[in-house]
Parts: structure tokens; sequence; C-alpha cells
């Protein structure tokens, strides 16, 4: 119903029907949110159930590459040296790129896969192995040889396979790493607008500043599966902070967390996970001191936590379940057995030194022979000293003492490193990529000192009651006082 003037202007009635129903979208958020255990538990099993689906569903259309065109520009780069037998090094800091890993990444599915199903090559991940063996195997392939693999590397998902086999196949192995730098580019560059928009430049740049500088991020491209996992990890970080920061409920901490740690897990060969780790966490909770403060942080900060180690770890669980059928629950449950045990606490002959705080000392030593590593930590300790004493000046000594608890907890998932080389003894010290979860930590430190501390948005007394499980609801289109720290 209509009301006409003469004049020919309309004033259309206001409905007072029904609202529409919600959306499916607006249906899902709601149930994410609702902060009831058993709705929290649902979401957290269903996307524990669909992710591994997903990743069988990519690395088996991975499989689907052309192997012949991945075989000839393998051939191309040896013949070019460009892949070599000897594990040289390929950073500019002078350190060692996982080329060992790189090669495998390379040739995973290319080989015995006559007559076997895409998703079985997928699952069993058969390889040409290391550089060492790879080179003069394909060598001796060229001169009329056979081309065997060397094993089933089948206890890692290398979910890179499903980007890089059929870039590899299209445009080519070095086009394959140009492509990969500029994702890892544009990985970092999300993170760092991401987090400094919500959180200040300043807290951004102590926080990745030690990392990017220090971690041979540039030369990453140099072992394909490391910097595809990078990638992925930044982005896993960027969308459980904004989820988080948008509305802290137990919901969504599990389920980005959890999103965040399986995907690591699909693209990562046991290369970062301490620093991923504590990284998550770390933004994670930085993005909870918006709605909370004490012991609901704490408890934020554990939740996030658990959600990205039970993420990771289903994640690599389901992929030896996974490949049961094809190899029996006796050869998948020794191989597990052996390789939970050796990365543990090695093989006798190996020199692996059990005492406490070995891992640590070691992967610390390596890290300061990067020629920044000095220059960064001094100017890391000269930044957070300047900025806190600005503070102080402007607001009073007093002023840094606030919240002091809840810098204790933004203190705490840098912890998570030392504690993950004391477990994993011997991956760590025969390993020299686990020292890039050192510099994340550190950055983790200076961050949490440096972070804002703001007010917080507390929930009317009459809705309280409704949502003692959750926080209060904030408006993602509000101003955001972040935005204007610097």
């Amino acid at each position: 119903m209509a009301n006409c003037s003469r004049g020919g202007s309309c004033d259309r009635a206001v409905s007072s029907g029904p609202d529409p129903s919600p959306t499916l979208w607006a249906r899902a958020v709601a149930t994410i949110d609702d902060p009831r255990p058993r709705s929290v538990v649902a979401v957290t099993l269903l996307a524990l159930v669909v992710l591994p689906i997903i990743g069988l569903l990519a690395v088996t259309a991975g499989q689907l590459a052309d192997d012949e065109a991945i075989l000839d520009e393998v051939t191309s780069a040896i013949s070019a040296g460009r892949l070599t037998e000897e594990y040289v090094p390929r950073s500019m800091s002078g350190r060692f790129i996982d080329v060992w890993t790189d090669c495998h990444t390379i040739t995973i599915g290319s080989v015995d896969t006559a007559g076997a199903s895409p998703w079985s090559v997928a699952l069993r991940n058969p390889t040409l192995g290391n550089c060492g063996r790879m080179v003069p195997h394909v060598e001796a392939w060229t001169a009329g040889g056979e081309l065997s693999p060397h094993f089933d590397y089948f206890r890692y998902w290398h979910g890179t396979t499903s980007v890089t086999r059929p870039l590899i196949a299209t445009v080519g192995l070095e086009a394959t790493r140009i492509v990969t730098a500029w994702v890892l580019v544009a990985a970092i560059a999300a993170f760092c607008w991401s987090f400094a928009r919500r959180q200040g430049v300043i807290v951004t740049a102590a926080l990745i500043g030690p990392f990017a500088l220090t971690g041979d991020v540039l030369d990453l491209p140099g072992s394909l599966h490391q910097a595809w996992a990078l990638s992925v990890a930044l982005v896993g970080a960027v969308v459980a902070h904004e989820a988080v920061y948008r509305r802290r409920t137990p919901g969504r901490i599990m389920l980005s967390t959890v999103i965040a740690g399986a995907v690591f897990s699909f693209f990562d060969v046991l290369t970062i996970p301490p620093g991923v780790w504590a990284l998550t966490v770390f933004v994670v909770a930085a993005a909870a001191t918006r709605h909370v403060r004490g012991w609901a942080l704490a408890g934020t900060a554990a939740l996030a936590t658990f959600g990205w180690m039970l993420g990771f770890g289903w994640m690599w669980a389901a992929k030896w379940a996974l490949s049961i059928p094809i190899y029996g629950v006796d050869e998948v449950r020794d191989e597990v057995v052996e390789q939970t045990t050796f990365r543990l606490d090695g093989e006798p002959g190996w020199e692996i030194d059990l005492s406490f705080g070995a891992s640590w000392t070691r992967m610390r030593d390596l890290w300061f022979l990067h020629g920044l590593t000095k220059p960064v930590l001094w100017a890391l300790i000269i930044l957070v000293i300047v900025v806190l004493v600005k503070r102080a000046r402007a607001a009073g000594a007093q002023s840094l003492l606030e919240r002091w608890p809840d810098r204790l907890v933004m203190l705490t998932p840098a912890l998570l490193v030392p504690v993950w080389f004391e477990i994993l003894r011997n991956h760590t010290q025969i390993h020299t990529f686990p020292l890039k979860s050192v510099p994340i930590a550190v950055g983790i430190v200076a961050a949490a000192f440096l972070v804002r501390l703001s007010p917080i948005e507390r929930t009317p007394p009459s809705t309280e009651a409704a949502t003692t499980s959750a926080s209060p609801p904030v408006d993602a289109d509000a101003p955001d006082p972040a935005s204007t720290r610097r």
C-alpha cells in the first residue's frame, strides 16, 4: 500500500510482515558463535571430518598433472646444473636451504604410477628420493636405464604437490619457484596489513621483523614445500586473528585454530611447526585482549593452543589412517612407531645430546650465525625501550603495569618453541631448518611488551547471563581504535 500526493510522489508503507529467514551463512555463523559446549564440539568435529576429505581430494587432483612433463623439467634442471646431487648452500646468508626435501617434493607422484589410480598414488607418495639419489638416477634413466621410486613417503600429506605438480607440468620448475615467491610475498603482506590494521605498525614490525630479516625468507622458494607451508601458515594466522578480533567465542577460537593447524599440517613436512603454532596462538590472544582479560584471556590462549595442535595432529593422523587400506595396519603402525621414536631420541650412533636445553641451545647458536641476528636483536631492544619510555612519559610510569598479568599471557606462546625442541630432540638437532622458529619466538616476546591492551568492552548487565560463556559481540564496522596506533 502506498500514499501518493497530487504531485505524484509516493511514500511506500513499511511492511509489518515477518523478517525474512536468515541466510545459510548467517545460520552457520550463529552455530559457530553458539557458546554451548555441544555446539562447539559439533563444529569442531565437523571440521575434523571434512578437512581430511578435502585434503585427499586436493592431492588426488594434483596427481592428474602430466608426469612426463614433470620429469622433463627435472631432467632439464639437472642438465642446467640447477639440481645437483651435492647438498650445497642456496641461501644468501650461506645457510642451507632444504634441498633434501625439495627433491622429494618435485618428484613425488611422478614415478611408479603405471596402472595405479590417482588416489592410490596420492596416498603412497612414491618419490625418487633426495637430490643425492635422484640426480644420478634420472641421469641413468635418460641414458636408457629404468626409473624406479626410492621409497613411498606416505607419512606426510605432501599437500604442496597439489599445487606444484600442476604448476611444474604447465609452466616449468623455475617459473613455479617464481610463482611460489610471489605467493609468499602476498601472504606476508596480507599478514602485516591485517595485523597492523588491528594492533599497530610497531607491534607488527616487532612481531614479524626478526623472522623476515633472519629467517632466510627470500630464499625459501628454493625449497618449495617450506615456502608454501609458510604461506598457508600466515594466512591461517590472519584468519584466526580476524575472526576472534571481531567476536570472541569458543567456537571461533576452536574452528579457526583447528583449520589453521590442519592446513599447515597438510602442506608441511615437520619444518617449523613450533614457530607457526606459537605465532597463531599469539595473534589469537592479541585479538582477544579487546574482549577479555585475566583468566578469560589465559583460557583463550589455552584453547587456541589446544585447537591448533588438535588440527595439526588430527590431519597428520588422518593421513596414516587413510594409508591403511594400501599398506595394512601393521606396516602403517610400524612406520609410525619407528619414526616417532626416531624423532624423539634418535638411534644409537647418532650424536644427539639428550641433556635438558641442548636442542634449544643448538638452534639458538645456529640462529646467531646469521649476519643480521645481532643487529636485529639490538634494534628490537632499542625499539621496546623507546616505545615503553614514550608511553610512560605520556601516561605515567604506572600505565606500564596496567594489565600486567595479561602481558604474561601474551608471552607464553613463545615457550611453545623451546618445549617443542626439547620433546623432538633428535629431529631438532639433526636438521637446521627448525631454527626458523627461534626468531618467531623472539618476535613474540617483543610484541608482547608492545601490544596495546585496550579497555575491555563490557557486556550490559541485562545480557550478561546470556553470554557467560562467550564475549559480547563487537560491531566489525565500528571505528577501530587500533587503526590509529603507530
